[in-house]
């Protein structure tokens, strides 16, 4: 019976995390009216702030959960695609993520979806390994969409999240990062400052790597793009993981 339990509030927690990520996602699409544009998922006043140069951050309190659902926007001086490949190049994040120590692809399901091997330590946290499902999606209305899903972790409870870039003015592009984490630590509700620090951090990591890759390493760029429209020329043959 024990057992049981167990499985059942594993289930039932699963399709609670999915259940707010999707539901949040909706609202912000259906704001967006008939335009699938990041720019009409936010307010004039936001939309202004990241026109500016700002970073917007919202974040979504999910009952009985320590930590929120955050959306992160902001402009970035490069194209979607230079943006996706970057991103896309899961095994060169160690590298550049503040805290992370291994970045490993661990399993290739088809071209464009991977598992991915992590390992992380943010003091004052206890290293942490972790397995995530990352899935490319096909290019529709000029938006690059990855998205994660949890497998595994040594701690974290549930993750899942995506990442979304479209061209927005001249040599630049527009990003929505979002992500829900339900940590396993009894620590969560004292660390959510922290988690949310990070996940700036991240952000703050990608938009410099682009850079570098863009001024110092044009060849190493092109290459990343290369692989990301090899692996988007394929179909998903995924299985939900």
């Amino acid at each position: 019976m024990a057992a049981m339990t167990c499985r059942i509030r594993r289930i039932s927690h699963a399709a609670m995390v999915c259940m707010f990520l999707n539901s949040a996602l909706f609202t912000y699409n259906a704001r967006a009216g008939k335009t699938p544009g990041l720019w009409n998922e936010l307010t004039p006043t936001q939309l202004k702030i990241v026109q500016d140069g700002g970073r917007v951050m919202t974040t979504t309190a999910i009952p009985g959960r320590p930590w929120p659902l955050v959306h992160v926007y902001q402009i970035i001086a490069a194209s979607p695609e230079e943006v996706a490949a970057v991103f896309f190049d899961y095994k060169t994040a160690y590298t550049y993520v503040p805290h992370l120590l291994q970045s490993t692809i661990s399993k290739t399901i088809d071209a464009r979806t991977h598992e991915v091997d992590y390992r992380i330590a943010i003091p004052p946290l206890p290293e942490e390994r972790y397995t995530v499902r990352n899935s490319l999606h096909p290019v529709i209305d000029g938006m690059y969409e990855i998205d994660w899903k949890l497998i595994r972790a040594s701690s974290t409870r549930a993750s899942e999240g995506s990442f979304r870039i479209q061209a927005y003015g001249k040599n630049q592009s527009i990003f929505c990062y979002s992500n829900l984490v339900v940590p396993g630590t009894r620590l969560a509700v004292v660390l959510r400052g922290l988690a949310l620090e990070q996940v700036q951090k991240n952000i703050d990591a990608l938009i410099h790597q682009v850079a570098k890759q863009k001024a110092l390493h044009p060849q190493s760029l092109r290459n990343q793009v290369e692989v990301l429209r090899a692996a988007l020329s394929q179909p998903e043959t995924s299985p939900a993981p």
